[in-house]
């Protein structure tokens, strides 16, 4: 990957051989054979917006009856963001379904150079996610946007009706050179009485900290409904997916995941 400047971009070379044979939909012109057909690394991580999968079993696999906890389940896969000054966080709380083991967590980076630092809680003693126990917390940096999942350093045993939650806290380098806080709104076009799309969000499942509290999401969603339009009325966004205000915008959750091993499958 070059800069406008064809420079070679710092950390972009793959670290190992092996591309995907792509070939897209513009006909016979361009890429590397002349024919359309262009290299794409398998440590690529620009891809956005999938049509759909291929997956085959890998014996190095030690788990795949797994849960998933979630809310964000809008499609098309765009995320809008705000910047803060000050520490702000995002949180999702769930309850256990029945007994399990949390595995793995994920979540979305909306800007490159981005650092997460993740904290998961168990027995949240009130609405706030970080008022339970710490199980485990860390950093990640993600030279990169997108989608990450994160192996846990252990697998924390859940009973059925527990409530944990993962808190998210991003930061990134501004283009003003300061460390900016950061969160990530999940988007899809709506049309004005939300029959095209639109974003479940239910109290006490995603939260906010900024100006030093937490804020259920479903108290600011306006306003995160606001930020999101405002963002992709910038981008001009193209054609169809255009919107005329903040009506035609439908948000969801926080896209934060939390991935389980059920307990009949645990292997200690």
């Amino acid at each position: 990957m070059t800069d406008s400047d064809g420079e070679q971009l710092e950390d972009s070379i793959p670290p190992t051989d092996g591309a995907f044979i792509i070939k897209d939909s513009y006909g016979d012109v361009g890429g590397y054979d002349g024919a359309g057909s262009y290299y794409i690394s398998y440590h690529d991580h620009t891809l956005t917006n999938p049509i759909s999968f291929e997956f085959d079993k890998a014996d190095s696999v030690k788990y795949t009856n797994l849960n998933y906890d979630q809310y964000d389940l809008l499609f098309f896969g765009a995320c809008a963001y705000s910047d803060y000054e000050s520490e702000t966080k995002m949180a999702n709380v769930f309850d256990a379904e029945e007994d399990e083991y949390l595995y793995q967590i994920s979540y979305r980076t909306k800007m490159p150079n981005t650092t997460a630092h993740y904290a998961v809680y168990k027995d949240l003693q009130s609405d706030d996610p970080d008022s339970g126990t710490l199980l485990e917390e860390g950093d990640n940096f993600h030279w990169f946007g997108g989608a990450h999942k994160i192996d846990l350093k252990n697998c924390y045993e859940l009973k059925k009706g527990d409530k944990y939650s993962v808190v998210i806290t991003m930061t990134y380098t501004s283009d003003k050179g300061t460390q900016t806080y950061t969160d990530v709104i999940p988007y899809a076009p709506a049309n004005k009485n939300g029959a095209f799309a639109k974003g479940v969000i239910n109290k006490g499942e995603s939260y906010r900290f900024s100006d030093g509290k937490w804020t259920d999401m479903t108290q600011i969603r306006q306003e995160l409904t606001d930020t999101t339009f405002n963002f992709y009325s910038k981008e001009k966004m193209p054609g169809e997916y255009k919107k005329d205000s903040a009506d035609d915008v439908a948000i969801d959750n926080y896209p934060i995941k939390a991935i389980l091993i059920p307990a009949g499958e645990y292997k200690d």
